[in-house]
C-alpha cells in the first residue's frame, strides 16, 4: 500500500506599505510581514499485501515549521525643513553710488565660496529652486511681510511643491537690507548661526536664489532668498511596480491556501482512507502543492529585491 506525506513549510513574507516622503511632514514606509505555509509533498515506502489487493493509499499529514521572520529597517521618509529666522540689516551700507548690484550668481558663487573654505562640496544652481526663491522674493514685497511663512500659510516646502521640486530636505535663508554687495549679503549670513548652519550643510546639493530691491515698509531695499535642497532624485528608488506584484501575489497564494485548506479538511474527514475516491482526492490537493510553492518563492525573491531597495533608500536619506 503506497502512502504520501505531504509537508507544509513556512516561509516569511514581508509586505512593505507605506507613503511618500515628507519632511514637513510626510508619512513613513513600513515593513510588514505576513507568513506563508510551503507545502511540498514527499512519498513514504509502503508494504504490499498478499490477502487482498486493494487502491494504493495515501495519506495527507500537515506539519507546519516555524521559522524567523525577516525584517527591516522602516523607511525614515520625513521631509526637512530648516529655516533659521528672517535677517534684517537695514543700516549695513546705504543705497547710492558705493551700492554695487546683488545678483544670483554673485550671491552663489560667494556661498560656494564659504563651503569651500570649509571642505564642503559646491552647490549647483537648481532652475525649480531659483524659481522658488524668486516666487518668495516677489510674495514678500507684495504682502509686505519678512517671515519664512506667508500671511496666506505658504511655507518653502509648499514653494518647493509649487515649484514642482521634489526634495528629501530643504532650507531657506531670507535676508532684507541694504547689502554692498554680494560679498557683504553672504558675509551677513554667515555671521548668524541659523543661516551659517545652512550655507554650510553638508547634506545639500542645490541651490537657488533671488534677490531684487524694491520698496518694503517705505524703505527701499534689497530683499534676499535662498533656497537649499538635497532633490529625491539623489537617492536610489524604491519600484512600485515590485510592490504590486508581491500584493498580486499574495492574493494568489491565499486563494490558492483556501483551496489546500478546503481539501485537507476533505481528505481529514474521508473514511476509510484509501481507495480510488480518497486517492483521487489526495492526487487533486497534491497537483496543487507545486504552483503554491512556485508562488511562494517568486513572492520571497520579490520581497527579498524590495526590501533591498528600501534599506538603500534609508542609508541614503539618513546621510
Amino acid at each position: 500500500m503506497a502512502r504520501f506525506l505531504i509537508t507544509i513549510i513556512a516561509f516569511a513574507i514581508i509586505i512593505w506599505g507605506g507613503g511618500m516622503l515628507y519632511q514637513s511632514g510626510c508619512g513613513t514606509i513600513d515593513c510588514v510581514t505576513k507568513t506563508f505555509f510551503v507545502q511540498e509533498e514527499v512519498v513514504i515506502p509502503h508494504s504490499s499485501s498478499t490477502q487482498t489487493k486493494q487502491t494504493p493509499t495515501r495519506e495527507v499529514v500537515k506539519r507546519e515549521t516555524a521559522v524567523p521572520i525577516p525584517t527591516t529597517t522602516p523607511t525614515n521618509a520625513e521631509k526637512k525643513v530648516n529655516t533659521p529666522g528672517p535677517l534684517k540689516v537695514i543700516h549695513d551700507a546705504v543705497l547710492g553710488e558705493n551700492q554695487l548690484e546683488l545678483t544670483r550668481a554673485g550671491v552663489i558663487n560667494q556661498t560656494n565660496n564659504e563651503r569651500i573654505i570649509q571642505g564642503l562640496s559646491t552647490l549647483s544652481e537648481n532652475l525649480k529652486l531659483n524659481a522658488s526663491a524668486e516666487a518668495k522674493v516677489d510674495d514678500m514685497f507684495a504682502k509686505q511681510y519678512f517671515e519664512h511663512v506667508s500671511p496666506s500659510g505658504v511655507s518653502v516646502d509648499e514653494l518647493a511643491k509649487n515649484a514642482g521640486y521634489a526634495y528629501i530636505v530643504v532650507g531657506e535663508n531670507l535676508a532684507l537690507g541694504n547689502f554692498k554687495d554680494n560679498q557683504a549679503l553672504v558675509t551677513a549670513w554667515m555671521n548668524s548661526p541659523g543661516h551659517r548652519a545652512n550655507i554650510l550643510n553638508a547634506r545639500f546639493e542645490e541651490i537657488g536664489v533671488s534677490v531684487k530691491r524694491g520698496t518694503f515698509e517705505g524703505r527701499e531695499v534689497w530683499l534676499a532668498v535662498q533656497e537649499f535642497g538635497k532633490p529625491l532624485s539623489s537617492c536610489p528608488s524604491i519600484n512600485p511596480f515590485i510592490k504590486q506584484s508581491i500584493e498580486t501575489n499574495k492574493q494568489q497564494t491565499e486563494s490558492l491556501q483556501v483551496s489546500l485548506n478546503a481539501l485537507r479538511q476533505e481528505i481529514d474527514a474521508m473514511q476509510p482512507k484509501y481507495g480510488d475516491v480518497y486517492n483521487k482526492k489526495v492526487d487533486q490537493y497534491n497537483s496543487l502543492i507545486p504552483s503554491y510553492n512556485q508562488l511562494v518563492e517568486a513572492t520571497r525573491v520579490l520581497v527579498d529585491s524590495y526590501n533591498a531597495q528600501v534599506r538603500a533608500f534609508n542609508e541614503c536619506i539618513a546621510r
